[in-house]
């Protein structure tokens, strides 16, 4: 949904027709959840299912959202949905281009 409203924004600011825009890619790294994305089917273990995923559902019908597949290792979402011990979360993070270590230091006023 964040992904949605990010565009649209994006859109209405720069004056752009939100029709023109490609699909947001979603990476997946579970064939369940690409499965359940793409169908509509309830089973007993679907049921359960909140409003957010009939969003993307319809929003991959709709050809706004696109499924990918990811590995498992180089699934950045892991950052803020697991407890990544010390190496993996530094890998993690690389792959996302955050450096904190050698940030400029900042001028205090006054």
């Amino acid at each position: 949904m964040a992904a949605s409203h990010l565009g649209i924004l994006l859109c209405e600011l720069e004056g752009i027709n939100e029709s023109a825009l490609p699909p947001t890619a979603i990476y997946f790294d579970s064939k369940s959840a690409m499965a359940m994305g793409s169908s509509y089917r309830d089973t007993k273990h679907t049921r359960h299912i909140e409003r957010r995923y009939h969003y993307v559902r319809e929003k991959i019908a709709n050809n706004k959202f696109s499924m990918k597949w990811i590995t498992s290792e180089f699934q950045t979402a892991d950052i803020g949905t697991k407890i990544t011990p010390g190496p993996r979360h530094k890998f993690l993070v690389e792959l996302i281009h955050i450096h904190v270590g050698d940030q400029p230091k900042q001028i205090k006023e006054g």
